[in-house]
């Protein structure tokens, strides 16, 4: 049995924690991932790709130019290959990527962008380029600098494990 004192005390530090904090950094990343979706989403369906997910992105986006092997781009975007199988099935069944063969390794294949992949990517680069723009017009060119690179930051402090 936890003595009434103790669960007072506990009642009383969770009412403080859950005060309105506008500094919140959980609440404001929630709130800007929800709201980049919402944006992204909305401006995929509106330039003809109705049917991409956000999962689909990261993975065209890592492609590049040149082709990728299906190992190499799981590391880099860092998911399981068994996520990264089913993302790739659906992208290729959307006719934006397609495999040929590895020209050093018979095992494996490259994936590589078909041009209707290339179109979303460029579309993709372009849509976040003019979003970059205007915050940066917002917020001021140093401050958006700033930003992006204190966000770096943090990415490789959790990316390294934080203590």
């Amino acid at each position: 049995m936890i003595p009434e004192k103790e669960k007072l005390e506990l009642s009383e530090s969770l009412r403080l924690l859950m005060q309105p904090n506008e500094k919140n950094i959980g609440k404001q990343l929630f709130q800007l991932k929800r709201l980049f979706d919402e944006w992204a989403l909305s401006n995929l369906e509106a330039d003809g790709f109705p049917s991409i997910r956000l999962a689909h992105i990261p993975v065209l986006m890592n492609i590049g130019h040149g082709g990728i092997t299906n190992k190499e781009l799981a590391s880099r975007i860092h998911i399981s290959k068994q996520a990264m199988s089913k993302t790739l099935r659906e992208v290729k069944s959307m006719d934006l990527i397609e495999e040929s063969p590895h020209p050093d390794d018979a095992r494996s294949n490259i994936l590589i962008l078909t041009y209707r992949g290339l179109q979303l990517v460029v579309f993709v680069r372009k849509r976040v380029k003019e979003l970059s723009e205007k915050y940066a017009a917002r917020v001021g060119e140093d401050r958006y600098r700033t930003f992006l690179e204190v966000m770096g930051e943090l990415v490789r402090l959790h990316q390294q494990g934080i203590e």
